[in-house]
């Protein structure tokens, strides 16, 4: 950076959008943010790096902020910038903010943008506006991709709607479109929801034949909840010591799957040695071992 501005390329637009993308990436928001508001111009780029740095760093309302900017600056979107800031609304549940967002793209060379389609669908589907979601979704057509079908099935799953979710994923397997892990663990927690163990069990065959069972801790413990949700505390635990997953919430999902089943002494037990392990428990693991005991 310093030879670029001896150099005397320091406001340089091209070579200032990869320094500001160098610095998001390697964890230093605010010189990246320093070198964004050095620039003289920027571009739809620009904004759009840093709009996904804040992103990264957890702070949509700074992604917010900037996208509003944008005007000012004589810059308009495109459709990455919209996903990632559609994204940024979803995250903190500004369904005002992300419906106004949706009718500008309406008028935008962007309203058929499949990424921005399915940035609609995941935005409308996490701020629990479900019907919106649904009608987004169909307009999307055969550019549906894994990403669409599993915002709109996990929406579903999260807000009270399990069967819906579980129809979603049927329909997905008749349109040949193959499930990724998020929509796996969506699905096993609509099983979990509907007591469906015999569906659980299938999705769970195919987890593990895919070997996606294997690493994901998100998946381990979908697992773990599933079975223990349906009542099957065996399945639960001769999964958990196949996997001897060191991960705090797989350890709290089976201390879970004894405690919701009435296995008070088996749940004791497990969160003694879970101790013993050096797994360190959270509040959640608290809440259920008391749980057990009263």
């Amino acid at each position: 950076h310093r030879h670029l501005i001896a150099a005397g390329y320091g406001r340089h637009l091209f070579l200032g959008n990869l320094l500001v993308q160098m610095y998001s990436k390697c964890g230093n928001l605010e010189l990246a943010r320093r070198v964004f508001h050095t620039l003289p111009v920027k571009n739809e780029f620009s904004c759009s790096i840093l709009i996904s740095a804040y992103l990264r760093a957890a702070r949509p309302a700074d992604a917010i902020a900037l996208f509003r900017e944008m005007p000012l600056l004589g810059i308009r979107p495109d459709g990455f910038v919209y996903a990632s800031v559609l994204s940024a609304c979803s995250s903190v549940g500004d369904l005002e903010q992300g419906i106004s967002i949706h009718d500008e793209v309406k008028s935008s060379q962007f309203l058929d943008d499949p990424i921005v389609q399915t940035a609609l669908v995941d935005f409308y589907a996490k701020c629990g506006r479900l019907e919106e979601a649904g009608m987004v979704f169909e307009t999307i057509g055969r550019d549906r991709d894994v990403f669409s079908w599993t915002a709109l099935a996990s929406g579903y799953a999260q807000h009270g709607q399990p069967g819906r979710a579980i129809q979603i994923f049927h329909r997905m397997d008749l349109e040949g479109v193959g499930p990724d892990a998020f929509t796996f663990s969506s699905i096993l927690g609509a099983c979990s929801s509907t007591r469906n163990h015999r569906l659980g069990r299938l999705i769970h065959s195919r987890v593990e034949f895919l070997g996606m069972d294997r690493q994901d801790a998100v998946m381990q413990c979908s697992i773990i909840k599933m079975y223990g949700k349906c009542g099957s505390v065996g399945n639960a635990r001769g999964f958990f010591d196949r996997i001897a997953s060191s991960s705090v919430w797989c350890w709290t999902a089976m201390i879970g799957a004894y405690a919701q089943n009435g296995h008070v002494v088996e749940a004791m037990e497990m969160f003694h040695r879970m101790v013993l392990e050096g797994v360190r428990p959270v509040e959640s693991t608290f809440v259920l071992v008391l749980s057990a005991c009263t």
